[in-house]
């Protein structure tokens, strides 16, 4: 099942609410709260993020980056779709290498 969103500004919703587009039965619109466009970005990226580089943001990530902060809901997310990829195997972990 496939979702189509738009993340709509505050003026771009009132705007929508004030002309009654949102009765139109074919146009279904979903608003978001601030936190939660922000959520869907990061969720957007990290679905975006290849084996590569999943395993450069564990390796050289600042301590408490969101991403690998195990308070925020980006962690499960993260770590699942990391593991799906293999996790650190052997290879990934000499093509990302080591700061000197």
């Amino acid at each position: 099942m496939y979702h189509n969103f738009m993340i709509l500004t505050k003026e771009e919703q009132e705007f929508i609410y004030r002309h009654g587009f949102s009765s139109i039965p074919f146009l279904k619109i979903m608003i978001f709260t601030q936190e939660e466009q922000e959520l869907i970005i990061d969720l957007e990226k990290i679905n975006k993020m290849t084996h590569y580089e999943m395993a450069f943001c564990i390796r050289y990530a600042s301590v408490g980056h969101k991403y690998l902060d195990i308070n925020k809901p980006f962690y499960k997310w993260f770590k699942k779709r990391f593991c799906g990829f293999g996790g650190m195997t052997s290879k990934i972990s000499q093509q990302v290498g080591w700061w000197n």
